[in-house]
């Protein structure tokens, strides 16, 4: 126990009066209750176990026992499968977790155990069953192949391909993969025969070995559909000195006794095994049992909340406290706030009259009899206290060889030199005396194309910006090259405009913003959450952005709720200490009403003043604004496209801020074109426009990806339902029942009182209430404000809550004919919901799939394919796939798109770009990286580099290895590669060393500038490219000239119809083993590197 609270631990107990078996004692609603807790936990000799109400009431206990007590063990045995929606991955993560629970009670003596009512009524497998059904594992012993692979399956474990989540299991030559329930890895286990060599963990999200261990213990999964089965109660875990403790025993009894009369069935309609209150009550007898009401008013404790705070009110307060003999402690979690709280305290001399000790307590409280008081710093500063980090919910981003690039057999393809052909897949051909693996490629007339496997990236799949009947190139015709020809040559125009845009914005002179103030310091310490790491990043980024000369013009992409609005804040804060004005553009009023509240109380404490400009202010107050605008009075000011119109004027604006950007169209844009011309620039965006991520994956924009989410935010579950009035009514009649509030969408605002007097029909003792952009200010303000406040149970509107509307409580959305909006409305809609640590839940409701359009279809599976947290990004770059790059420089380009698939477009345009970088542009870009001389190089050896199907089975996964080596930019990601393939398949044969050899020399030839390496026994032969490359013009070959002045090889060139080749002989490698003679292969060429 930290020495520092002992004398709070002391003293609350003497507050609340001792625990007495049988007699029910009441506890404050603050940490003191976690005091007394840990008190009685430390009195008897083995584990205590807490039973609550509710899984939601538990966060706070766990966390402050923690702080009590760092070298406590804590845990939680959630809830298992009672969710309104059957998950499979919800059911498997916490069936892991149950599971480790059965596990810390078979392996821990002294704990605390918290369950809800729901999680105890539920029954688990006998102890001798779990017990003994576990599979021990050590390195050096003797376990059988076969056996040990039926085990797995008979415990619940599923074979995959890849191990990503508990109960998987994988297979590859002499490894297994075994993500055990209940652990927190999954473990490599390397046999040899029958004999276990080695077992290692792994991190299921890179596939990468993390450490070894001597031994590993893999336990038995259970439910009511696998596994062992589920027949005896919790408490039969329970050791003759454990302890059971009732919070609020009269609510757990009730709870109880529903989930019995319910029969007990699941959210799959399974029914599950259940104890009623009587079987539980029957082991009372048999452990000591103590009963706690929580929370109730205590006479001896006094709670923070009904405290004053603030930073003013703090040090009065702890002045008077201190004057008055009490002992005060003050509680914290961040250094930034450490420092905020000494620097107060250090203003009235107090600094060594406080204690302060780490971390905080969800709730401080005061004890009178004592005169003693423990504040909670987050409570005096109005911050959002993060969970525990042992105590976070986990989830787990899983590995996936699927990407948003990944060709599947049966897709279109785009060869560079060939066009348009499906893929068919991974086959073996014969080529002189060796069997060579291939790429399978159709194209018109049923034409095949083996391509080696070595240039896949010489492929890409296929996707054009319309969804229809594509039509494969003749393989050999001269049209696609015409094709490509022109295509190139127009991309190349488009990126020197493109190029040009960028250079004319940075050697533009802006405005540099002075560097970070204590003003500044003291706002971001004020804000009430902690800055997620890439949140912290983005802010730099902005801030070193804004003290540039340049005039910025950065992005910040990230989803909804991931801090891009704080980032807004402290830039705009950072403008006008500078005396310039911010103007903050948003599409819609109500995230301008939203914006503008946010706004000012985040600058409550500085001389700051912001206001709105929108539909919601009368003519009167807004030519005001705008006067006051013009004469410097406003400093920051937020409104709609109202903000945009000629007659609005700045004194001296500095900085613009554009919420949601891809909400606005052509005219909006040309506007604000008009008023950036040295200004800065930052936008936001959950969801980028396909031309605002072409501009900015381009380098014409800077980007800053906020992809951490916030401290225990689950990802929102996604699914596409028909329109069903049963349906219907079950989704809303689950939220409600959890407390909760519905959004339901209907984007049709000539039947929206249609549709509410179905709902109302369907639902009749429901509050529902209709909200729509036709509605005036005043009526919208009245129907959002009762929202807010739970007196409306579902509310009815078009898209306006779109953006801006942070309801925490309202956690379903359903959106009526999801098939009429676009990825970015989806993505943006599916946000309003899940913004606490609450399970969201999207459902997109459409007519009969047969009715919809393919793109539709595409853009309701990438909504339900991308639900993890973070994933803004990959929308936009799915609807970059769909709908083409857009009006990128004023000009359409939708057609070379079509023409060329997307990703076949973008490295057109990526190599334009590079190319006039380092020709009509390399004043501008001298401090970068020279770009490599020749990109497509060539490798053939005497010995044939691949994946033999003997060391990678799986062709998916062959596959993945080949396109990672063939798009590989770096000999450092080789080298990764090389030992992922070592850590996950084993060790590699030769075939594929040769393969990652010469994988490394197609590197060095692209530094070299040959476009083809020849490599035989004694000898290898370079050839370059045409006399009119590059590679002469530049200088590169007279750097190649000099760099062989020192090879001690005999070497000659020779010259073929136009075409140099170089020849070196190397006869004493002749007879080396392959491994060495490619490493000194490699090694040579190496030193020709001329870039």
């Amino acid at each position: 126990m930290n020495p520092l609270l002992s004398d709070v631990s002391r003293e609350t107990i003497k507050a609340i009066g001792p625990a007495v078996g049988n007699q029910e004692i009441g506890l404050p609603e603050s940490s003191a209750a976690a005091f007394y807790l840990h008190h009685l936990y430390l009195s008897g000799e083995g584990r205590l176990l807490v039973v609550v109400p509710s899984d939601n009431q538990i966060q706070a206990f766990r966390d402050d026992l923690e702080s009590i007590d760092a070298n406590l063990v804590v845990f939680h045995y959630e809830e298992f499968n009672w969710e309104r929606v059957y998950s499979e991955e919800n059911e498997i993560r916490l069936l892991s977790e149950r599971v480790e629970t059965l596990r810390l009670l078979q392996e821990t003596k002294r704990a605390i155990i918290f369950l809800s009512a729901r999680s105890l009524v539920q029954k688990v497998p006998p102890p001798k069953d779990f017990f003994t059904k576990q599979i021990q594992i050590k390195a050096g012993m003797v376990h059988s192949w076969e056996p040990f692979l039926q085990k797995l399956e008979g415990l619940s474990y599923q074979r995959e391909t890849i191990v990503t989540r508990p109960g998987d299991y994988a297979v590859r030559g002499g490894l297994v993969d075994v993500f055990s329930f209940g652990q927190e890895a999954p473990v490599r286990i390397d046999f040899f025969g029958d004999v276990v060599e080695s077992i290692r963990l792994f991190d299921p999200r890179t596939q990468l070995s993390l450490q070894p261990v001597s031994t590993t213990t893999i336990y038995p999964g259970y439910s009511q559909s696998r596994g062992l089965k589920s027949q005896v109660c919790l408490f039969d875990y329970l050791q003759s000195d454990d302890r059971i403790a009732f919070v609020n025993e009269t609510d757990c009894r009730s709870l109880v006794g529903e989930v019995k009369k319910s029969g007990g069935i699941d959210a799959t309609g399974t029914p599950v095994q259940v104890s009623s209150w009587e079987e539980l009550a029957s082991y009372f007898d048999f452990f000591p049992v103590f009963r706690f009401r929580w929370p109730v008013e205590h006479p001896s404790v006094k709670v923070q909340s009904s405290l004053s705070v603030g930073e003013k009110t703090f040090q009065a307060r702890v002045a008077e406290y201190v004057q008055s003999g009490y002992r005060v402690l003050v509680s914290y979690d961040l250094p930034s706030q450490e420092e905020r709280i000494r620097t107060l305290l250090a203003g009235l001399g107090l600094e060594q009259r406080v204690t302060l000790v780490k971390p905080s307590f969800h709730e401080g409280f005061e004890l009178p009899d004592s005169k003693l008081l423990l504040l909670a710093e987050h409570q005096v500063f109005d911050r959002y206290r993060r969970p525990s980090a042992r105590h976070q919910i986990r989830i787990r981003n899983e590995f996936k060889i699927q990407n948003l690039s990944e060709i599947r057999r049966g897709d279109f393809v785009v060869h560079e030199d060939h066009g348009i052909g499906k893929f068919i897949g991974l086959t073996k051909i014969r080529i002189g005396d060796r069997e060579n693996e291939v790429i399978r490629i159709e194209f018109q007339n049923r034409d095949v194309l083996f391509l080696n496997v070595k240039m896949v990236d010489k492929i890409a799949r296929y996707r054009s910006r319309e969804a229809g009947i594509t039509e494969l190139n003749k393989l050999g015709a001269p049209e696609w090259e015409r094709k490509r020809q022109q295509t190139r040559n127009k991309i190349k125009e488009y990126a020197r405009e493109l190029i040009g845009l960028y250079a004319k914005r940075k050697q533009s002179k802006g405005y540099s913003f002075g560097p970070r103030t204590a003003w500044s310091a003291e706002l971001e310490a004020s804000f009430m959450y902690e800055d997620t790491p890439d949140q912290e990043k983005a802010w730099k980024e902005v801030a070193a952005d804004m003290e540039n000369e340049s005039p910025m013009d950065r992005l910040i992409c990230g989803d909804v709720g991931f801090g891009k609005t704080e980032i807004a804040v402290r830039a705009a804060f950072k403008a006008v200490q500078d005396t310039k004005q911010v103007a903050v553009l948003v599409p819609t009023t109500i995230l301008a009403e939203q914006h503008v509240q946010t706004f000012r109380k985040r600058m409550s404490a500085f001389p700051v003043r912001v206001d709105v400009m929108s539909r919601f202010r009368t003519s009167r107050e807004l030519k005001e604004i705008k006067e006051q605008l013009a004469a410097g009075k406003i400093d920051i000011i937020i409104g709609t496209t109202s903000l945009l119109g000629s007659e609005v004027a700045f004194k001296d604006l500095g900085l613009l801020i554009i919420d949601e950007e891809h909400r606005f169209g052509v005219k909006e844009k040309e506007r604000i074109k008009s008023l950036k011309t040295n200004v800065d620039i930052l936008s936001l965006s959950a969801t980028p426009i396909p031309r605002t991520m072409q501009l900015s994956m381009m380098g014409a924009r800077d980007l800053s990806l906020i992809a951490t989410p916030p401290v225990n935010r689950r990802p929102i579950r996604v699914s596409v339902e028909p329109f069903a009035e049963d349906k219907i009514k079950t989704i809303v009649l689950q939220e409600l029942n959890r407390g909760g509030q519905v959004f339901f969408i209907h984007n049709r605002v000539k039947s929206i009182y249609a549709m509410a007097n179905f709902l109302k029909r369907l639902l009749p003792r429901i509050r529902i209430q209709v909200a729509h952009g036709k509605m005036t200010g005043r009526e919208l303000e009245d129907i959002m404000h009762a929202f807010v406040s739970r007196e409306i149970d579902v509310l009815l509107s078009t898209n306006i809550v779109e953006s801006g509307v942070d309801i925490p409580n309202a956690n379903t959305i359903i959106i009526n004919r999801a098939d009429r909006f676009g990825l970015a409305e989806l993505y943006q809609l599916k946000g309003r919901v899940g913004r606490s640590t609450t399970q969201g839940y999207c459902y997109l409701l459409i007519p009969p799939m047969t009715l919809l359009k393919k793109d539709s279809i595409r853009r309701l599976l990438t909504i339900e394919e991308f639900s993890d947290l973070g994933s803004g990004f990959n929308v936009a770059m799915r609807d970059l796939d769909l709908r083409g790059s857009g009006n990128i420089l004023g000009m359409e380009q939708s057609g070379f798109t079509e023409t060329m698939g997307l990703e076949l477009y973008h490295q057109l345009l990526e190599d334009a770009v590079e190319e006039l970088k380092d020709e009509e542009f390399s004043d501008l870009f001298a401090r970068q990286p020279k770009r490599l001389i020749v990109r497509e190089v060539v490798v053939e050896s005497w010995v044939s580099g691949q994946l033999p199907e003997t060391y990678i089975d799986e062709p998916a996964l062959r596959f993945d290895v080949y396109k990672r080596l063939s798009r590989s930019t770096q000999p450092e990601q080789i080298s990764e590669l090389e030992a992922e393939m070592n850590d996950r398949f084993g060790q590699p044969p030769i075939e594929a060393k040769v393969l990652v050899w010469e994988t490394r020399i197609r590197l060095a030839g692209q530094k070299i500038g040959a476009v083809k390496i020849a490599l035989q026994h004694d000898q290898m032969q370079l050839q370059f490219p045409p006399a009119d490359h590059r590679f002469f013009k530049n200088g590169y070959f007279e750097q190649l000239l000099n760099k062989l002045t020192v090879v001690t090889y005999p070497h000659t060139f020779t010259d073929q119809k136009g075409i140099l080749t170089l020849g070196i002989r190397v006869p004493e490698w002749k007879g080396l083993a392959p491994e060495k003679w490619f490493g000194k292969a490699y090694d040579l060429l190496s030193g020709l590197q001329v870039v």
